[in-house]
């Protein structure tokens, strides 16, 4: 429509500039891809004992079923020195009886090595039984040696002492040491308990093990 003109009523006025082209809104970056954390697993509780049912697991230190030793009077004993010979008591299979007897008790040696001179001590339980005598062994004797002999019963003690006079080259082997002949006097249980030491030509400390034994008296 030209400048000034009137407008027709019911017409549409269509200007001549069209109106600017709108801006795009400038470019938005999209937002980041966050990747979710994998889901942790839950912690596990612990098992729970049920009542009354004892641990499986063993205490520290605890000692194993069927380890040596869970008698700690039946536990052997050993000297200091050279090799370890074993010095045995061997009482009577059965139990002693009180007004039988007397007892013959051996101690014998095994696996010894050129022994010159042995010492023991016996203790036993007087309410139980009463020395009547104490023996010499032969083994010490071997090759027509010279042997000194000593014992002395003081109460429920007994010291006994073997030595080789002059000895050069000792005893080796297995043999009698001595024997205690036993009154039985009242009915129990007595332990017979030994332990003593050894040597060797120029007085080399030689050892020894021993192990108490347990006697019934009725």
């Amino acid at each position: 429509m030209p400048p000034g003109a009137t407008p027709i009523p019911g017409t549409v006025v269509v200007p001549n500039n069209p109106p600017p082209a709108q801006t795009p809104p400038p470019f938005a970056a999209p937002p980041p891809v966050v990747t979710p954390a994998p889901p942790q697993a839950a912690p596990q509780a612990a098992p729970q004992t049920p009542p009354g049912q004892a641990s499986q697991a063993a205490p520290t230190g605890a000692t194993p079923p069927g380890a040596a030793g869970q008698n700690p009077t039946d536990a052997p004993t050993t000297s200091p020195g050279f090799g370890v010979a074993q010095v045995i008591l061997s009482p009577p299979a059965g139990p002693l009886r009180v007004g039988q007897g007397p007892y013959n008790i051996p101690i014998s040696v095994t696996g010894a090595q050129r022994l010159s001179t042995v010492t023991l001590t016996l203790t036993f339980d007087a309410r139980f039984l009463k020395v009547r005598t104490v023996q010499e062994g032969s083994f010490l004797r071997s090759g027509g040696a010279n042997v000194t002999f000593s014992q002395q019963v003081n109460g429920n003690r007994i010291d006994i002492t073997i030595s080789r006079a002059a000895d050069a080259t000792g005893v080796s082997g297995t043999g009698l040491l001595a024997a205690i002949l036993f009154d039985a006097v009242a009915p129990g249980t007595a332990t017979l308990t030994l332990n003593g030491s050894a040597t060797g030509p120029g007085n080399t400390a030689m050892g020894l093990q021993f192990r108490p034994v347990t006697i019934t008296v009725q």
